[in-house]
């Protein structure tokens, strides 16, 4: 959740760390069930609430720490750290 509000908050934070984030809620099986009990069956509005879509947008680059441990049962089916790429911006040309 600390990646999502520095995200939605531009301006408002210096840098942002998260421990074991879900980076990519909206499209795990976690994230599925959550998302669409709290914000109905509307994909397009879990987006609002996924750090790797907000990424693409965000008007900064903050200074952002995410420690996960390589050892974590759920790394790969749940958590999708592979997924989170600062660098993965629309506006990027590289």
């Amino acid at each position: 959740m600390a990646l999502v509000c520095a995200l939605k908050h531009p301006g408002f934070y210096k840098a942002v760390s998260a421990f074991s984030p879900i980076v990519n809620p909206a499209a795990v099986p976690w994230g599925e069930k959550a998302f669409g009990r709290y914000l109905g069956p509307d994909r397009d509005r879990w987006l609002e609430w996924d750090a790797c879509a907000l990424i693409r947008t965000a008007p900064e680059r903050l200074p952002i720490l995410i420690d996960q441990g390589d050892r974590d049962g759920f790394l790969e089916a749940q958590l999708k750290r592979r997924r989170w790429s600062p660098r993965r911006r629309r506006s990027d040309t590289r």
